[in-house]
């Protein structure tokens, strides 16, 4: 069918009201599987990228001694993911979690261990890429370390500073800690936790996020609002430099066990916070009055069968995504929303599957947004031994309908100007 009988026949079936464009389901344009994989690797548990630069854990991965931990490192070139090495850790240790924690930007990757030491205290590691090639430079500690710490769980970055959540610290209260580099060293900057932490709330478990004078901690377990009903922390940086308390963000609609924390993402003025116990996502915008976090938006799996909607998710502009790695009797999924910015509303664009995928793979626990690109682990895949794991991409413009001209994700009166773009151009 030509574009412009694609167009007309759209039009003629919606009369050009605006309406979410989808696909029903949308498979893989590559599977990625490291060539070292072996069964127990768990490959894609974790994995983060800046948009130049892949790190994909394997936290189960044997070196000289059992669960030692390898990353992944890709690197993308004309448009494609190509292997460039794996990044080892500086002393291998059994069942360390190195990989644990990830995150990349620019020259330098951090990646966390949190079972590093006696007792576990944890540690994370900076990597510097020189010459093409990525190097080990430190290894950052707590100034405190002490057993089940667990120092390293999560790490993200922007530029030269980082956040390091350190769940199970004093009495698995948790806490996160900031680091600023300065030239080649690491260096502590500041302690956070919040005045209401109560023990098992682990801080920092399932998410922490830095953007400029803003660091974001989950804490799931948090039970001001009945058992498990979960909050996330937001901490800021003030004019002199010092970093502290400024908001618990809740949901508005808190209940027992919903977990309000299973997953953080935070792009741009705008954070999406899972809630796996009640199979939700919640969006949240920051007030441009007194910058305070204002919850926009409530997003239900729509799905029956379970499976923890909300378990992982990533947020980049108007793309959101959310895993559901156990939904019953699948490989897991990942469901693609993407936001009308004229009406501010987030709608389901369409629903990620692996091609190859089988029940258990656990796909859609690692996920990173890039642009039109959607990057999910399935670390329990079968690939090529039991629980290698692989790491499958999408291109969501494969999951557009033919009269999404102007690749909006919705189809409205803009597709039509597009389409006339297109049609005197003789495209």
């Amino acid at each position: 069918m030509s574009k412009f009988m694609q167009f007309f026949s759209y039009a003629l079936g919606t009369g050009l009201a605006a309406s979410l464009c989808s696909a029903q389901v949308c498979s893989e344009i590559n599977k990625l599987v490291p060539a070292w994989t072996a069964s127990g690797d768990i490959v894609g548990r974790e994995l983060v990228s800046d948009g130049q630069t892949m790190l994909v854990g394997a936290v189960g991965h044997d070196g000289a001694v059992s669960n030692s931990g390898l990353v992944a490192v890709y690197e993308l070139q004309a448009s494609s993911w190509t292997y460039a090495q794996a990044v080892a850790p500086p002393a291998e240790a059994a069942s360390s979690g190195f990989g644990d924690g990830l995150a990349v930007c620019g020259e330098w990757a951090l990646v966390g261990s949190p079972a590093t030491g006696t007792g576990n205290p944890g540690s994370v590691h900076a990597y510097k890429r020189s010459g093409g090639a990525w190097t080990f430079v430190q290894s950052i500690t707590s100034p405190t370390p002490a057993a089940d710490d667990r120092f390293g769980l999560r790490v993200a970055i922007e530029c030269n500073r980082a956040v390091v959540a350190a769940s199970g610290e004093d009495g698995q209260r948790g806490a996160v800690y900031v680091l600023q580099r300065t030239g080649d060293v690491w260096s502590i900057e500041s302690r956070l936790s919040p005045g209401d932490a109560n023990p098992g709330d682990i801080l920092g478990t399932f998410g922490v996020a830095i953007d400029r004078d803003t660091v974001l901690a989950t804490a799931a377990h948090h039970d001001s609002e009945g058992t498990n009903s979960g909050a996330v922390y937001a901490f800021e940086r003030d004019d002199t430099g010092a970093w502290g308390f400024r908001q618990k963000i809740l949901a508005n609609d808190p209940t027992p066990e919903a977990t309000f924390g299973s997953s953080l993402s935070m792009d741009n003025g705008r954070i999406a916070v899972g809630s796996n116990g009640v199979d939700a996502a919640y969006v949240f915008e920051r007030s441009t009055c007194d910058g305070l976090w204002v919850q926009t938006h409530r997003i239900d799996s729509g799905f029956l069968g379970g499976g923890k909607f909300g378990d992982y998710l990533s947020m980049k502009g108007d793309i959101l995504v959310v895993g559901v790695p156990t939904f019953d009797g699948l490989a897991g999924r990942a469901d693609v929303l993407l936001r009308d910015p004229l009406t501010n509303t987030w709608a389901r664009m369409t629903t990620l599957l692996p091609s190859d995928g089988a029940p258990g793979d656990q796909f859609g626990y690692g996920l990173c947004v890039l642009g039109g690109r959607v990057l999910a682990g399935a670390h329990r895949a079968d690939a090529p031994g039991l629980d290698g794991g692989a790491v499958y991409e999408f291109d969501l413009d494969l999951c557009r309908c033919p009269s999404d001209f102007d690749k909006s994700g919705f189809t409205d009166t803009d597709d039509f100007d597009a389409f006339v773009r297109a049609f005197e151009a003789g495209c």
